[in-house]
């Protein structure tokens, strides 16, 4: 094992040496292309085409397949090597096999359509000036050998002339320690439209380099274990479950774009940095691949990101975005520019006439910090693209980005979300987890602002959901809360000035179920529209133990068009700290939402209150099913209220259901509790009375004894009474208590200096 950590090292240290020299001396000259001799008279031969160009010709021809074999690989920069493409042939196979790294620096190429494989167990490093000349696929790959099925392999680990490998080859196979060797791309790649470029080996750093196919397939894999990898004839990838993987980073602005065509990454931790990106965007009509993104850690930093959009002036389908996280996936901070500040993001997007494809994404932990998003929208007539997430343990949401650039506030929250500014209907958001936390401003988001009808928000928490705090707005003095939220018209500013697009779809509903809800320090739930014609979406809360909500609101709100409804089950339910549960029609005749309570308790202090307002319509009906409701200062009323915020910060807790027409009111039955109230005594109770076990008293006068001898008791005579097992005593009568001085009945809640609640008679 000694030996084999220091062979990783060495391989990766010279890679380094060479990186490193290639970054300060741009005109490093290297040892250019050396054919070996394992092809025998079938050797490969370099000749010259110009000055800068060469041409490589001869090799090992088996069919429709070529081989080369080579001591060493290399190009200097601002030169050229061409492989001659004798007709018949579909791939040309070029191995290196003498333990050196191949430095691509200019320009590689096929002089004429076929296929290209690169391999080298050493490493593979493509300089800031290297690009591909190619009319066919290219494979690069730091690969131990090429299986051809059971004809055999071609091997740069044991170069033998190879036998008849006439078939497509079937498999990338690592046989030796050299098989973590890394492979660097600082170029430009690019294959043809509809071809495929893979790169496959140990540690895959992409280096504000790129690989594109458009209308193609890129895939990136990072090996580090060994194994075999299957490739069929599309040159489609297939990577056991098993094996173990390498690092994939894309930093310095890297790109990974396959518009209109498939992404597949592959590797341990999947790291972009820099505004790096990953795009697989349509721009025509036809429908795009899915992305797909394998990993332990998938992590997107610094205004990188990951997207699958079908542009303005497409009409096929964006092909949407999988990930699959055995641990984590975190989106994080925003790009440094100031001018332009980029958030992280994960994105599925529809601009023109093609539907978004939507996001998946599978893992154990989701975090989202600083900004980061994962975001679905659609622009004009399709539907948007839903999000799914499927965390096994948590999702985090947590804050905003630091302020640069001119976007608003809002926009720098780190956020999940649909979106619809168009004619087609917002995906949904559907999260299933343990946890869910929403801080420091954060939030999960489905609105509309055009025609189409907003998304609707599920979320599934097997353990606890948890909404805390606000954050300071720099643009004005009303804080940026964490929050849930359905909505749809509200009007938008970008760089202070009002956005033209009004919506006046539906809101979206949301639905929650959850063990445990706290809502906490500002937080929110809440749908609502800000239009004359759309109306609110439903609101529905299933808890098994817990709500608890502190200085929190659930709420629905509509401008003009109806109030969406609250109904909220749960163990027990508790509103203190000014929390508010509300649906409210600030205006035009559009009837208030209805509030239903379903829970074993429902406990209201501190100035919270349940509002079911309709201006200018029916208010909402308000229905408490619970055997127990305290609301600290609470009177019925049947008074008709306009304004619900006159109802705040009156010390009490209000349930009203006004409007033109006043709605339905139904709280439990609270009189058998006051006819149940009695005085305490004053006096404190003696604990020792209450741990007394029986009211049979015994005296203090001594019994007799009787002493019976002999083996046998006395015998029996009918006429003799029973007697008892069991020890007896003479029974004393128990006093008579005096009158306990009187208690006065407690007339509320109140709060002592050091915060303590109790239950007490008003002190004046």
């Amino acid at each position: 094992m000694g030996n084999l950590r220091l062979s990783r090292n060495w391989q990766n240290v010279k890679i380094l040496t060479v990186i490193s020299a290639l970054v300060l001396f741009p005109s490093y000259t290297l040892a250019q292309i050396t054919p070996d001799s394992t092809l025998g008279n079938e050797n490969s031969i370099v000749n010259k085409i110009d000055a800068l160009n060469d041409r490589i010709d001869g090799g090992a021809r088996r069919g429709g397949n070529l081989f080369h074999s080579f001591q060493e690989f290399n190009i200097n920069q601002g030169k050229g090597v061409y492989f001659a493409n004798p007709s018949g042939v579909i791939n040309i196979f070029s191995r290196v096999t003498g333990g050196n790294a191949s430095q691509i620096l200019g320009v590689l190429g096929v002089l004429g359509k076929s296929n290209l494989f690169l391999i080298n167990p050493y490493g593979i490093i493509f300089g800031k000036n290297a690009k591909l000349d190619i009319s066919g696929s290219f494979v690069g790959t730091t690969a131990s050998s090429i299986k051809f099925g059971s004809q055999g392999d071609f091997s740069a680990i044991n170069p033998e002339k190879p036998p008849l490998l006439t078939i497509q080859p079937d498999a990338l196979v690592f046989t030796q320690i050299n098989a973590i060797a890394t492979i660097v791309n600082q170029a430009s790649l690019k294959v043809p439209n509809q071809k495929s470029l893979l790169i496959v080996g140990g540690e895959i750093k992409m280096i504000g380099g790129s690989a594109i196919a458009l209308n193609g397939r890129v895939e990136l894999v990072g090996i580090l274990d060994l194994g075999t990898i299957g490739l069929n004839d599309q040159f489609h990838l297939n990577v056991p479950n098993d094996l173990q993987l390498a690092n994939i980073t894309l930093t310095q602005k890297a790109k990974v774009d396959a518009a209109s065509g498939t992404v597949v990454l592959t590797g341990q931790k999947i790291t972009l940095t820099d505004s790096s990106t990953i795009v697989a965007d349509i721009q025509d009509n036809k429908n795009g691949q899915r992305m797909i993104i394998n990993a332990s850690h998938l992590s997107i930093q610094d205004g990188s990101q990951i997207t699958s959009t079908a542009k303005e002036k497409s009409q096929g389908n964006s092909g949407g975005i999988t990930v699959n996280a055995t641990e984590t996936v975190e989106v994080i901070g925003t790009s440094n520019n100031e001018q332009d500040s980029k958030p992280s993001k994960l994105s599925s997007d529809a601009q023109g006439e093609g539907s978004a494809g939507g996001l998946i994404i599978n893992t154990k932990y989701v975090r989202l910090e600083d900004g980061g998003k994962i975001t679905s929208s659609t622009i004009d007539q399709p539907d948007g693209g839903n999000i799914l997430i499927n965390a096994s343990e948590s999702v985090e949401l947590i804050g905003r980005a630091s302020q640069r650039g001119r976007a608003n506030d809002r926009d720098r929250a780190s956020a999940i979300s649909v979106q619809t500014r168009g004619e087609g209907k917002a995906g949904d958001i559907t999260i299933n987890t343990q946890r869910l936390k929403i801080q420091e401003g954060a939030e999960i988001i489905a609105s509309t602002f055009g025609t189409g009808d907003g998304g609707d928000i599920i979320i599934n928490a097997s353990d606890l959901i948890y909404l805390d705090g606000t954050t300071s707005n720099n643009n004005s003095n009303d804080p940026i809360k964490s929050r849930i939220v359905a909505e749809t018209g509200q009007e938008l500013k970008v760089n202070d000035r009002p956005d033209p697009l009004i919506g006046t779809g539906n809101g979206g509903n949301i639905s929650i179920n959850s063990q445990n809800l706290t809502i906490q320090n500002g937080a929110e739930i809440s749908t609502s529209s800000f239009q004359k014609t759309g109306n609110a979406g439903n609101l529905t809360i299933r808890v098994q133990n817990t709500l608890q909500s502190n200085n929190g609101t659930i709420s629905t709100l509509a401008n003009e068009a109806s109030g969406g409804n609250i109904t909220i089950s749960a163990q027990d339910i508790r509103l203190r700290g000014n929390s508010d549960i509300r649906t409210n029609v600030a205006s035009g005749v559009g009837g208030g939402g209805d509030i239903t309570l379903t829970a074993e308790e429902i406990l209201a202090f501190d100035d919270s209150d349940i509002l079911a307002f309709a201006q200018n319509g029916i208010g909402g009906n308000i229905s408490l099913n619970t055997p127990i409701f305290f609301g600290n200062g609470y009177q019925a009323t049947d008074q008709v209220n306009q304004n619900p915020d006159t109802l705040d910060n009156n010390d009490r807790v209000d349930i009203n259901a006004s409007g033109a027409v006043s709605g339905v009111i139904s709280v439990p039955d609270l009189t058998f509790i006051q006819n149940s109230l009695f005085e305490l005594p004053e006096t404190l109770i003696n604990t020792e009375n209450l741990i007394a076990s029986s009211c049979v008293i015994p005296n203090q006068q001594k019994a007799g004894t009787f002493i019976l001898t002999g083996p046998d008791g006395l015998p029996t005579r009918p006429n003799n009474n029973l007697t008892s097992p069991y020890p007896t005593g003479t029974i004393e009568t128990i006093p008579t208590p005096s009158p306990s001085p009187k208690i006065d009945e407690p007339q509320g809640f109140y709060r002592l200096n050091d915060g303590t609640i109790v239950l007490s008679k008003k002190c004046y």
